[in-house]
């Protein structure tokens, strides 16, 4: 049991009217006790006509799992009997990638039972623990509240956020889709031959073949199939730069759920995903796997990868990753840099690397110096912010230009259009043959 403020607000104002009376006529002292005692009569009477501990449950319902990012839904159910009267909170407390959770306020009804949901908003990979559901509740009077902990001792895993994967993988992948027992293929992609067929407007002039049109007296070109069977390698630095939050979650949640939208569309376009990880020194390698049904092998691999504080290796990590690659493979590797040296030692191995396999190099913009580019001086110290934002931007740009003279594709964009610029890049090389 403990005090309402309104008992606190009843008992504090006995003391001046107490002391009132004792100055009008000493012989009124009882008048202050017979207040306090009032007072405790009343605060006796909430505890009765409010619930007992045992009459009030809650209990909890979760979801399965949680995106990063998304919101997710707890529910608690409260029960408690009919002619219960009086008010409470209830909280549930968390522990874990998020903050903390808010109370809510409720009245006794003769519904005998109340749902509130609560909602989740995870900021980074890992398990939130749901420890306790704390309730407090007061009779009708509003003077005493009684307080009750629910021992939860629950879990719940934060993982990739992959429901942009269905919902997109789903579209993109609609052209590598089968209808009924007959497989659909993509045609004029790639090199693979096919067939023939009559040239008409709008076909590519350089397909047509000359003997074949000759001999038939009439315009034909080949069709061809795209390729398939093409292995990637999603290589991810979990380095310390890459837990650096954007948009309130870190660049390695957002280049995972980017890497895991490429890996589904890539399963559906008949190419070979693999996954490795490294930081200070290698970390998981999956060989690369072939069909659909394979994707929750790398969701699962992909929510394994954890936040590390340690400066990355390139050095150790792309020399073990080229160790393992029997055959001419599409890298695309995601991380980050900042200085000019960790640039130098990246591209370094890069270069080495970039002589046997095509690499995707992917980074998310840097939004502080983004924005001190765009914005408009007003004072002395924002004009020099901006002098050297455009002097990094610069720097940065040499890094870029470099790794493309040396055969390396680049990719740099903001964090809600990664997955889709991804994709986009993976077709754009599968159209130009590069793999």
């Amino acid at each position: 049991m403990k005090p309402t403020a309104r008992l606190v607000v009843l008992m504090a104002a006995g003391a001046p009217l107490s002391l009132t009376l004792i100055l009008l006529d000493a012989r009124l002292w009882p008048a202050g006790l017979i207040y306090a005692i009032g007072v405790a009569g009343l605060m006796a009477a909430d505890l009765v006509l409010a619930p007992s501990r045992k009459q009030v449950k809650a209990t909890l319902i979760r979801p399965g799992t949680m995106p990063i990012g998304d919101t997710s839904r707890i529910g608690i159910n409260l029960t408690y009997p009919p002619d219960a009267q009086g008010a409470g909170d209830v909280v549930v407390d968390v522990t874990g990638p998020i903050p903390p959770l808010p109370s809510q306020s409720y009245l006794f009804d003769a519904a005998e039972n109340q749902q509130f949901d609560l909602d989740l908003t995870p900021t980074q990979r890992g398990v939130v623990a749901l420890q306790e559901i704390w309730l407090r509740w007061h009779g009708p009077l509003g003077l005493a509240w009684r307080t009750k902990r629910h021992p939860t001792q629950d879990t719940l895993p934060v993982i990739p956020n992959t429901r942009p994967i269905r919902r997109d993988g789903l579209r993109l992948g609609r052209r590598a889709s089968f209808h009924g027992i007959k497989a659909q293929t993509d045609k004029g992609q790639g090199t693979a031959f096919d067939s023939m067929r009559d040239f008409v407007p709008g076909l590519d002039h350089r397909a047509i073949d000359w003997k074949h049109s000759a001999r038939h007296r009439k315009l034909v070109c080949k069709e061809y199939e795209a390729e398939r069977n093409h292995q990637i390698v999603l290589a991810v630095d979990t380095g310390r730069q890459m837990s650096e939050p954007i948009s309130g979650i870190p660049r390695l949640d957002h280049g995972i759920n980017a890497a895991l939208l490429l890996a589904y569309v890539s399963l559906r376009h008949g190419d070979r995903i693999g996954l490795f990880n490294f930081d200070a020194k290698p970390g998981q390698y999956l060989d690369p796997v072939s069909r659909v049904q394979d994707f929750p092998i790398l969701q699962e691999r992909a929510a394994r990868l954890v936040y590390s504080e340690v400066e990355t290796n390139y050095t150790l990590g792309l020399v073990n990753l080229g160790a393992r690659l029997r055959r001419r493979s599409l890298i695309v590797l995601f991380t980050e840099f900042v200085d000019t040296v960790t640039a130098e030692l990246m591209i370094d191995n890069l270069r080495r690397l970039a002589k046997r396999h095509l690499i995707l190099f992917v980074s998310l913009g840097d939004i502080d110096l983004r924005a001190r580019l765009e914005a408009v001086p007003n004072q002395m110290e924002d004009a020099a912010a901006a002098v050297v934002a455009h002097g990094l931007a610069q720097e940065r740009e040499r890094v870029y230009e470099r790794l493309r003279r040396m055969g390396v594709q680049c990719l740099e964009t903001h964090d809600a259009a990664l997955a889709v610029d991804l994709v986009n890049q993976y077709l754009d090389i599968k159209n130009r043959k590069l793999v």
